[in-house]
C-alpha cells in the first residue's frame, strides 16, 4: 500500500487510524467480536512499537521507527 505523503504524518500522529485502517483493508473488522479483539491487539501493537523505540534509544540511536512501518511486519492474528 502506498501512503500519500501528504497524510503520512497524520497516521503517525493518530496511530489508531493506521492500525484500524490496516485491519479494515485486510477485512479483519467484519464483526463486533473482531472489533473487540482488535482493541486488545492494538494495545499489544503499541507496546511492541514503544519497545522498539526504547531499544533504539537505549542502543544509542535516534528513535526513527514509525508505527506504520512497524505494522507492516506485525502479525495480525
Amino acid at each position: 500500500m502506498a501512503i500519500n505523503p501528504t497524510f503520512a504524518g497524520f497516521l503517525e500522529e493518530e496511530p489508531r487510524a493506521a492500525f484500524f485502517g490496516t485491519l479494515g483493508e485486510k477485512g479483519l473488522l467484519d464483526s463486533s467480536s473482531r472489533r473487540k479483539q482488535a482493541n486488545d491487539v492494538y494495545d499489544q501493537a503499541m507496546q511492541g512499537f514503544y519497545g522498539k523505540l526504547g531499544e533504539q534509544v537505549l542502543g544509542g540511536e535516534a528513535p526513527t521507527a514509525t508505527f506504520t512501518d512497524y505494522l507492516k511486519d506485525f502479525p495480525f492474528t
